[in-house]
């Protein structure tokens, strides 16, 4: 019984030296664990830091975005409006060149006209002013010539008098057309 109880005791002995070696093992095992879960916590909670802060970038970009948009949509708008002030401008200058450019083309054309009349009455006057010279030498004798002559004089006086107003009117016209 000695003897068993010694083989005993023994595997007791030894079973326990098992437990004590198992039970350290599992002792390190935790305390492992408990140093790895504290690095993992640390790790969530700068994870959860940098979370956190990302998110806060995110809105401060996101705010800046749509005040990005906002001043884009004001300044499309603005230049929407200024492109259109542009277009009725543009439009406006056209109608105003054309309108010129008509105006000019008629007011050359009337001094062309006026100065074909101007030229006319002149070659017309110098025909009367001959004519009433030839006819002031033959109406000496003849009452009715003079009667003629007098008539013709008046015809070259009016003539003349049309002749410096189509002169005149040429050479306002001209400065007008120079001017534009």
């Amino acid at each position: 019984i000695k003897e068993e109880m010694s083989s005993i005791m023994s595997q007791n002995k030894e079973l326990m030296e098992r437990n004590e070696a198992i039970l350290q093992e599992k002792a390190d095992a935790v305390e492992a664990l408990d140093i790895r879960t504290s690095q993992f916590e640390q790790e969530v909670s700068r994870c959860n830091t940098r979370v956190d802060t990302i998110k806060k970038e995110m809105e401060s970009t996101m705010n800046q975005n749509i005040e990005l948009i906002e001043r884009n949509q004001a300044l499309l708008h603005e230049k929407d409006g200024t492109f259109k002030a542009l277009v009725a401008k543009t439009t406006e200058l056209e109608r105003e060149k054309k309108l010129f450019e008509t105006s000019h083309k008629a007011n050359s054309e009337a001094q062309q006209t006026m100065e074909q009349q101007l030229q006319e009455l002149k070659a017309t006057n110098k025909r009367l002013e001959s004519e009433l010279f030839e006819y002031s030498f033959a109406a000496d004798d003849n009452a009715a010539l003079m009667k003629e002559r007098d008539n013709l004089a008046q015809e070259a006086k009016v003539l003349r008098e049309q002749v410096k107003e189509l002169s005149s009117q040429v050479a306002d016209t001209s400065s007008t057309v120079e001017r534009e």
